[in-house]
């Protein structure tokens, strides 16, 4: 078997891991977000050659943010047509949120690049004090919807 092979196979496997992720770990916050998340589900699905490797994002249909609802709990606002919705369900950072991430101790939290609140908005739910820095002014006004 040539090498070209193998790499559809893994982008292939990439795209059906990915799809599952989103699948499992994210509902819409209302009626019409969970109206338009499954759109971008079967745009993701219909259209999989053009998102392989990319984020469900970029499928969410609008230029309306969404409130989403993660397996774990917590509600974000995210933008269509970029990666937040991976970064609010961490699909890249599953092992750093479960191993390193653990704010279960009174004190104080530092989050420096906290884009749309990830991390920061689940320390908000056990920290006493949580300081988020994020310098890209669109990012910042998503992060303060998320925290609030």
């Amino acid at each position: 078997m040539n090498n070209l092979y193998f790499k559809k196979i893994n982008k292939i496997n990439l795209f059906i891991k990915s799809f599952l992720h989103y699948l499992l770990n994210v509902r819409g916050y209302s009626y019409y977000d969970q109206l338009r998340l499954s759109l971008a589900f079967l745009i993701y699905v219909i259209n999989f050659r053009k998102f392989a490797g990319h984020s469900l994002g970029y499928a969410i249909p609008g230029n309306d943010l969404l409130k989403i609802k993660t397996r774990d709990g917590y509600a974000f606002y995210i933008r269509p047509k970029t990666s937040d919705i991976t970064m609010a369900t961490f699909a890249l950072e599953r092992y750093e949120l479960e191993r390193w991430f653990k704010p279960h101790a009174k004190g104080i939290v530092v989050d420096v690049g906290a884009h749309i609140g990830s991390y920061t908005v689940r320390a908000c739910k056990h920290a006493n004090i949580v300081i988020a820095i994020e310098p890209d002014e669109e990012s910042y006004n998503i992060l303060s919807k998320n925290v609030i």
